[in-house]
């Protein structure tokens, strides 16, 4: 039974971490070791970790490291530090588990090679993903249909229903880039491809996935980080379209889903700013109207295709409807 390190980042996250941990040492699967790095909670979150770390009576190895605050990408490259398992899954404090969340993860590997990627199903109560229907394994020589599978269902940038071979990570000095705040996971999952051997879909759903919506915090967002998220991100796409060059076509479906993620990601920063009437940025807008052609926006999912056409109008128009539109959403 190989061992599993579980990393958890956690700021001021009182309201949810003892519930997120009692899910954690309640696992069907027993060779675990969990991690918890507090990133400078300025909360209860540090006295109820200390007490629930003095009170646990289960086997499992607890690991506790506290940093002053430098975000979630800085807390999660901490935990991998820290980490002496094969594997690695990542689990956010303010979300929990089934018992058989880590069992179901690492199954394939009894039959499959450590380097593929494993992907539960995820259900998401904001609806921002779409369900994975299909099960099984995918090899090399469908490696464009597997990915295809997680960009299509936008489940491409989550972390939390995946498991992690650690020699991947560390060979490969894959860690998570702590110079931006939104997308961070989708840049490491990016990554992280370039070097799987294939990928292993399940339709168990085993992630409470509770994060709220507008986590990303988008008026912090400044317009330099917003477009040094889109070098990186641009970069990231380049850096696995050279890794995978071998595949036959995949290049071509690399740059066409980079343009939908960079499209989707500007236009959801965009109406955001709208509603909440937060300074407007021109060069978001001119990124987003030139970014694709119109048979590629007819891909996209009804919602975001009718975002597009109207970010396509006048200023003041495209303002206006925008607000009526998504009030209530944000």
């Amino acid at each position: 039974m190989e061992k599993v390190s579980i990393i958890i980042p956690t700021y001021n996250a009182e309201l949810h971490i003892i519930d997120c941990l009692n899910s954690i040492v309640n696992q069907s699967y027993s060779n675990l070791e969990l991690i918890i790095v507090n990133d400078g909670s300025t909360d209860s979150t540090t006295e109820k970790i200390e007490k629930f770390i003095e009170n646990h009576t289960s086997p499992i190895k607890i690991e506790y490291f506290i940093k002053e605050n430098g975000g979630v990408s800085s807390a999660r490259n901490k935990g991998i530090e820290l980490a002496t398992g094969k594997f690695i899954i990542f689990i956010d404090s303010d979300d929990t588990v089934s018992p058989e969340h880590v069992s179901s993860l690492i199954a394939p590997f009894n039959e499959l090679d450590p380097s593929i990627l494993v992907c539960n199903r995820l259900v998401d109560e904001h609806r921002r993903v779409k369900n994975i229907s299909v099960e099984g394994f995918y090899d090399l020589g469908k490696f464009e249909q597997g990915y295809s599978v997680l960009e299509n269902s936008n489940q491409l940038g989550y972390l939390h229903n995946k498991i992690f071979f650690k020699d991947i990570i560390v060979k490969n000095n894959i860690l998570f880039n702590e110079k931006i705040s939104m997308a961070e996971d989708l840049l490491f999952v990016l990554k992280y491809m370039g070097f799987i051997s294939g990928f292993y879909f399940s339709t168990i759903s085993s992630y409470h996935y509770k994060r709220s919506e507008g986590s990303l915090s988008e008026t912090k967002l400044s317009d330099k980080q917003i477009l040094c998220y889109l070098d990186v991100l641009s970069y990231s796409y380049n850096e696995l379209k050279v890794n995978v060059k071998s595949i036959k076509g995949m290049g071509n479906s690399i740059d066409f889903y980079y343009g939908l993620k960079k499209t989707t990601s500007l236009m959801s920063i965009y109406i955001y700013r709208t509603v909440k009437n937060i300074k407007n940025t021109s060069k978001i807008k001119k990124e987003i109207n030139g970014s694709l052609r119109f048979n590629q926006i007819m891909t996209l999912k009804r919602i975001n295709a009718m975002k597009y056409l109207i970010l396509a109008l006048p200023h003041g128009i495209a303002q206006r409807l925008i607000k009526k539109l998504y009030r209530n959403k944000y």
